[in-house]
């Protein structure tokens, strides 16, 4: 009988040690809230590059065809006299419309002069989301679009 009791107890045991390390294997295994939240940030810059590439900016020409105007000779399109112009008037327009509460940055490598930004996001200080994007603007030329963004500080969004 003595024996027996002996058995349980060590049993009882191990079914506790084996419930702990089960806890603690599934704290570890969750995705961490952060990191859930960077992938959902990471999703929402890349799918606003996408559909700003995609926008119609007047009949006939998507903001594609506006940047690619400007890569070749800023030619004026849509009425306006610069495409150049027109392309940072319609990514800022759509940025400001659509981020309200986030600061942003909009730079087409290739082209000098070109960005478009609201505020300033900090590497280290800020939680910047970024994505990046290819445009063929035709001739083998590529144009490499980078948008990011960062939330805005509390006192910052009430200007």
């Amino acid at each position: 009988m003595r024996r027996a009791q002996v058995e349980m107890i060590g049993l009882l045991i191990i079914v506790f040690l084996l419930i702990v390390v089960g806890f603690f294997f599934l704290q570890l295994s969750k995705p961490k809230e952060s990191n859930v939240e960077a992938g959902k940030e990471s999703v929402r810059v890349n799918s606003l590059l996408n559909a700003m590439k995609k926008f119609t900016v007047c009949e006939g020409y998507s903001l594609n065809d506006v940047l690619a105007n400007c890569e070749n000779g800023d030619a004026a399109v849509c009425g306006a006299s610069s495409s150049c112009g027109l392309a940072k008037d319609t990514v800022k327009n759509i940025s400001d419309a659509l981020l309200v509460t986030y600061n942003y940055k909009f730079v087409v490598d290739e082209l000098a002069n070109f960005e478009v930004s609201s505020g300033r996001c900090v590497e280290g200080v800020d939680k910047i989301s970024s994505a990046e994007s290819f445009l063929s603007v035709g001739g083998g030329k590529k144009l490499t679009l980078s948008y990011s963004f960062c939330k805005r500080a509390a006192d910052s969004s009430s200007k």
